[in-house]
């Protein structure tokens, strides 16, 4: 009887024994997967159901599968096609269905797309050289942004004047000194050497108080000359929403086109200049070498050619600022002057 008990335990013990060792994949595969680490089933789900993605070939972008209608895969990357087309996304971007050079390239002038949006890439490096556009100006091939503005004040054979403008950055200038000619008690203008193409070529010239629409006794004093509040800029001649540039409003154009040193040579004409002098006229500004005239002895009309110089509505007393380029270097420089004593050109700046 015990012997009866003993085997029949003992070959209980051998069947456990055999469950345990056994080859168990055949009979479960699903647990087999499972226990890899693996969700999927023999008929392609994972073990709750749900549908698999199957990532091979060509249709494969860093491990997952995409549409290769509207998609490209570079580098692992996926990109949007632009207009059905792919392209080098490091050298090319994509608005609003055309491609344009991306802007961090250095050699890249004019449109490009900057983090998705169009700019603008003028002369420079670095990211304050991508400027967007004031709405109604015109980013050029070369990376000037243009357009047009109307002096209604100054009528030419009964039309108001035509100026072109430039934008520099976030500002825009007119890319032509004033033109408008001005003769009364309150102040006077002159043509170079008395000669009106040259007015038409280069601008007018003007006494400081004239510039500023200011009687001409504000040349002796700074009291409530110009009268104003805060740092509203002054309108002066110019023409509407334009003002007399102040000397920040220099000090920040100089800076963006290279500072001191170089600004100068980015501002001037192509052409014009004397003994060499150019420059690249890089931004439209077209700095001309309009000359000077001086009431100091002998009076006289002085570098046509050779010097540009243009008054800022900032002064000192009986003197006022002005920058100054020259045909001999690069430079773009400030200082001051009596208001009363010269006759120079007149830029103006627009304010917002």
């Amino acid at each position: 009887m015990k012997y009866s008990l003993f085997i029949a335990i003992l070959s209980l013990l051998m069947f456990a024994c055999g469950e345990v060792g056994g080859d168990s994949s055949s009979d479960n595969p699903t647990s087999s997967e499972s226990n890899g680490n693996s969700s999927n089933s023999g008929n392609g789900e994972t073990s709750s159901g749900s549908a698999i993605s199957v990532c091979q070939g060509k249709n494969c972008c860093n491990g997952a599968e995409y549409n290769t209608e509207i998609n490209f895969c570079v580098d692992d990357q996926l990109y949007a096609k632009c207009n059905d087309k792919t392209y080098d996304p490091y050298e090319k971007g994509c608005f609003e269905k055309e491609l344009y050079s991306k802007c961090i390239l250095d050699k890249t002038r004019g449109l490009c797309v900057h983090e998705s949006l169009l700019r603008c890439r003028q002369e420079g490096a670095g990211e304050n050289k991508i400027v967007k556009p004031i709405p109604g100006m015109v980013c050029e091939a070369n990376g000037t942004i243009t357009g047009v503005t109307l002096d209604i004040f100054d009528l030419v054979n009964g039309t108001p004047r035509e100026y072109k403008t430039v934008q520099i950055g976030n500002q825009m200038w007119l890319a032509e000194n004033v033109k408008y000619s001005v003769s009364s008690s309150n102040g006077d203008s002159k043509c170079y050497e008395d000669n009106p193409d040259n007015c038409e070529s280069f601008g007018n010239l003007y006494d400081w108080a004239t510039a500023m629409g200011l009687p001409s006794a504000c040349n002796g004093t700074n009291q409530n000359c110009p009268s104003k509040s805060g740092d509203a800029i002054w309108g002066g001649i110019c023409p509407p929403s334009f003002g007399v540039a102040r000397s920040e409003d220099w000090e920040v154009l100089i800076e963006y086109a290279g500072g001191v040193a170089e600004a100068g040579g980015r501002l001037k004409s192509k052409t014009g200049w004397n003994n060499g002098g150019n420059g690249t006229d890089s931004y439209g500004f077209n700095a001309l070498p309009s000359g000077y005239h001086t009431y100091l002895m002998p009076t006289e009309f002085r570098e046509l050619g050779s010097r540009a110089i243009w008054w800022h509505e900032t002064q000192k007393s009986s003197e006022a600022y002005y920058t100054t380029i020259i045909s001999s270097d690069t430079e773009a420089k400030v200082n001051f002057q009596q208001k009363g004593f010269y006759m120079a050109g007149l830029r103006c700046v627009h304010y917002f």
